[in-house]
């Protein structure tokens, strides 16, 4: 199956953990039969309302990722786990790719016409 994960990191977080997180979020896709077939830094954005995270902060912006998979539908179950476990994740969402054209072409292209 071709997954899409699209996470917000807060501005606190450090290079250095962001990719960390990446690098374990290939390990599991690896361990379910599968691999991680893109990953893009879609750069800061302002989000639609504030986001609050207990024991973090309050944020309006953050660091947002594009990562495509293809893995075991166990896959998600772990990831889910593994993300909502990290402080430095403000949001996170995994969907099921439902056009493999995705692939084709950059998230978020239509803005940088």
């Amino acid at each position: 199956m071709l997954y899409e994960t699209y996470l917000i990191f807060s501005k606190r977080a450090d290079p250095v953990d962001i990719s960390n997180t990446l690098v374990n979020l290939a390990q599991i896709a690896t361990a379910n039969s599968g691999l991680v077939i893109r990953t893009q830094d879609l750069g800061t954005r302002y989000t639609a309302f504030k986001i609050s995270k207990p024991n973090v902060g309050t944020f309006w912006y953050g660091r947002f990722y594009y990562i495509a998979t293809a893995a075991h539908p166990t896959f998600v179950a772990e990831i889910n786990r593994l993300l909502n476990s990290n402080a430095n994740i403000l949001r996170h969402i995994t969907l099921k790719m439902k056009y493999k054209t995705n692939l084709l072409t950059n998230v978020y292209s239509h803005l940088y016409d």
